[in-house]
């Protein structure tokens, strides 16, 4: 029997090493701080920046969200290999200078009140100053730390949405 239970908890997770950390990138945009602050909220503006090809993802499924502070949403887009849920809440929202929310990626949607505490939910906070009709945004995430490894592959996905989004508004 108490071969069993060692053997029980050898097959358990191995236990996160790493430290939680973050990121910032930071964009000034062509725009007036409403218009880039809807972006950020709008269906049908979220698909054409923050999900699509330069993401990997070749199709969007479904975009819902609830914007009000304490609102959640849920996004599922699809590439050639597999579908991804991504979740999370509004924690803030003071329009338009600030949003901050919770967000999760996975294979799988799980209850909306179990992403605030999910190991790998990281948190994003947007700051937008608007001046002179441009508008300076500045994205920080925290990285969780079982996800702290993957910092950098993090950074450089936000980075290219981040560049799509400034390039819907040189289209303007």
């Amino acid at each position: 029997m108490a071969d069993e239970q060692i053997s029980m908890f050898s097959e358990e997770a191995a236990p996160v090493t790493g430290k939680p950390t973050s990121f910032s990138i930071s964009k000034t945009i062509n725009g007036a701080a409403q218009k880039v602050f809807d972006h950020w909220l709008i269906p049908v503006f979220l698909e054409e920046w923050m999900f699509g090809a330069h993401t990997g993802h070749d199709t969007i499924d479904s975009l819902d969200n609830t914007v009000r502070r304490g609102g959640d949403f849920c996004y599922k887009v699809s590439s050639k290999k597999q579908q991804t849920v991504v979740q999370g809440r509004y924690l803030e929202l003071d329009i338009p200078t600030l949003l901050s929310f919770t967000w999760l990626e996975s294979d799988e949607q799980i209850e909306v009140e179990a992403i605030q505490d999910h190991p790998q939910t990281c948190q994003c906070t947007v700051s937008f100053e608007e001046s002179d009709g441009k508008t300076r945004f500045k994205l920080q995430v925290k990285v969780p730390a079982a996800l702290s490894e993957d910092k950098e592959s993090l950074k450089a996905c936000w980075t290219e949405r981040c560049n799509a989004l400034s390039a819907r508004f040189k289209k303007s």
